[in-house]
């Protein structure tokens, strides 16, 4: 099978821009990204914080099963934010493993055993340039570093986002829901190609609404994959405050959970 669009990612200028800040940080001092102390990377307080939530069952109505990990609380807003939109390339690993958690999880409630592959929620090519980075197709590869060892995990950028939609910032669900309509279509050629047997994960780091993850739902099955649910690192709603899932797989009578980043 053919590995779809290399995860080649980042931007040269993005790179260099990454890499000029790292490379202050070093030279002025820095301040843990979660809650500004000083200090050199994520804090053990913050970090003892990110690692203390279990994930859960979130529930928008729409969209596939999704667990997140964590809530979308102000310690994951400040990470999340500095890793997507300033280089803080350094909170990847972390990230990735609270996506791998949720993956876990996903994977454990339906009884999944099979190959898997982790599709990652597309970003405007605008936004991957203006980065250097694709954000979140780096926390998927790092997420399935971690899970490799007990799954058969790949990860494959099937999806891609059409022209035409309009940034998410300040809409609400049916504004949404609307800009997201027909908006993700799967590549063609054989960039589709999955294993054979593999079901499908989508990921992404936040979900608020669900209209994301319900418009890629849309596109992996209409490009024939069979979609088993969401993971995300958090979630808008505290997902701990939702019953925890049965079942990982995804089902018109039963409302899917969705904490998508859109």
């Amino acid at each position: 099978m053919v590995d779809a669009a290399p995860d080649t990612g980042p931007v040269d200028a993005g790179r260099w821009r990454a890499l000029r800040g790292a490379a202050a940080d070093l030279l002025l001092g820095s301040v843990c990204p979660g809650c500004r102390e000083p200090g050199w990377g994520l804090c053990p307080r913050c970090r003892s914080a990110l690692h203390g939530h279990r994930p859960a069952l979130a529930s928008t109505g729409t969209g596939p099963v999704t667990l997140a990990c964590c809530p979308y609380d102000p310690l994951l807003s400040h990470l999340v934010t500095a890793h997507k939109d300033h280089g803080a390339l350094g909170l990847a690993p972390e990230l990735a493993g609270r996506l791998a958690v949720a993956v876990r999880a996903l994977l454990r409630g339906s009884g999944w055993t099979g190959p898997v592959v982790l599709v990652p929620v597309p970003s405007a090519a605008a936004a991957v340039r203006r980065r250097g980075y694709d954000a979140t197709a780096t926390l998927a590869r790092l997420a399935a570093r971690r899970l490799r060892p007990v799954h058969t995990v790949t990860v494959r950028r099937l999806l891609v986002q059409r022209l035409g939609v309009r940034d998410q910032a300040g809409l609400g669900a049916a504004a949404r829901s609307a800009n997201l309509a027909g908006a993700l279509r799967a590549r063609r050629g054989p960039q589709r190609a999955l294993p054979e047997g593999a079901v499908v994960v989508l990921v992404d780091d936040v979900v608020t609404t669900g209209s994301t993850l319900a418009e890629a739902a849309r596109a992996v099955e209409a490009a024939g994959a069979v979609l088993l649910g969401a993971a995300t690192v958090a979630a808008a709603a505290d997902p701990r405050t939702a019953r925890p899932a049965r079942s990982g797989r995804r089902s018109s009578q039963a409302p899917a959970a969705d904490l998508g980043g859109a």
